[in-house]
């Protein structure tokens, strides 16, 4: 049986401190993820898909983090994703504005596959992840391998990064705009 938070989505510094401080609720994924994740980030700063920040996004790039005591609750929404009205509008209403608007829109037009725009509930917790307690599982994910942490993860306290009302209000408003678009 999975333990709930096991595992973590291995994501650009940028998502992952624009994740964890309220400012992005949403990232873009061609795979489903598992419904609970810790939020873990890349060792480095590079972006996998050479993304091109936006300026606010610069600030993130440059800060290192260390480890990770964040855990996400995560909803999957199949989109199209190839209008650009899309992106200048969460760009607009700073729902997606760590990136380009160019790069979310050149992201989805690659390939058939199907794409998600991934909606992280992010919690804070008192636990304390740090690199020595999880591997690599495959390009995308780690897993927590330090068996202290996992009998502590059904236990931990959460705590919301955004209100969950707020939160509610912020995913309505984004699906209103992608649904408008296509």
């Amino acid at each position: 049986m999975e333990r709930l938070y096991s595992r973590g989505r291995i994501d650009d510094w940028v998502n992952y401190w624009a994740l964890v401080n309220g400012e992005q609720i949403i990232v873009c994924r061609r795979h489903l993820s598992e419904k609970h994740l810790l939020v873990w980030p890349k060792l480095s700063q590079a972006s996998k898909y050479h993304w091109e920040p936006s300026q606010h996004g610069k600030l993130y790039q440059e800060k290192r983090p260390a480890g990770s005591c964040f855990f996400a609750e995560v909803e999957s929404h199949q989109i199209i994703g190839t209008h650009r009205d899309i992106w200048d509008k969460l760009f607009a209403e700073k729902e997606f504005c760590m990136w380009e608007p160019k790069e979310p829109l050149r992201y989805f037009a690659k390939g058939r596959n199907r794409h998600y725009l991934v909606f992280y509930r992010v919690f804070r917790t008192n636990l304390k992840v740090s690199r020595e307690d999880v591997r690599p599982r495959g390009q995308l994910y780690v897993e927590i391998i330090n068996k202290d942490l996992l009998d502590q993860l059904g236990r931990m306290e959460k705590t919301p990064v955004i209100p969950e009302d707020e939160f509610e209000k912020r995913k309505e408003k984004i699906l209103s705009i992608v649904q408008q678009d296509y």
